[in-house]
């Protein structure tokens, strides 16, 4: 997004990254990779607002946006597409090591959904994520810890 205005392209961003998920049911995982493998507009639009573009700084609200809506994107498409390299890696360095707690917590209120369409031996490699979630400062703050940790007890 473009519009010459820095504040209307981050406005336009946010509401990008809030519709994506139903954007995403609309147009399914054909938009997201191609039949013939190829990258579709989905996934570059997903990149694009995760990365942003020009060294631009993403907007706060748009992580926000994505890192709650991450698990159902990830229902959409399924778990070969999110099981690939490049998702799990937006996942993890993007959502879950973020600096922002707010993204932090949002990614980790739906962590179980997302992980139960991973692959065991993937889904055993973030274990020790989830460790330093319940047990350490790491990832989520002390503070936040007891609101995510509650409802799996």
């Amino acid at each position: 997004v473009n519009s010459g205005d820095d504040n209307i392209n981050a406005e336009m961003c946010v509401y990008c990254a809030y519709s994506f998920p139903a954007v995403v049911l609309l147009l399914g995982k054909d938009g997201w990779k191609k039949p013939n493998g190829e990258t579709g507009p989905l996934k570059e639009c997903f990149f694009l607002l995760i990365n942003g573009t020009n060294g631009d700084v993403v907007p706060l609200p748009v992580k926000r946006c994505l890192a709650s809506s991450l698990h159902t994107v990830a229902h959409i498409l399924g778990s070969s597409m999110i099981s690939e390299s490049d998702f799990l890696k937006v996942f993890e360095e993007q959502f879950l090591r973020d600096e922002d707690e707010t993204v932090r917590l949002n990614v980790i209120r739906n962590l179980a959904s997302f992980l139960s369409l991973l692959p065991g031996n993937v889904r055993k490699s973030y274990l020790p994520i989830i460790h330093e979630i319940v047990m350490g400062d790491a990832v989520l703050g002390a503070s936040k810890r007891r609101s995510v940790t509650n409802p799996a007890i």
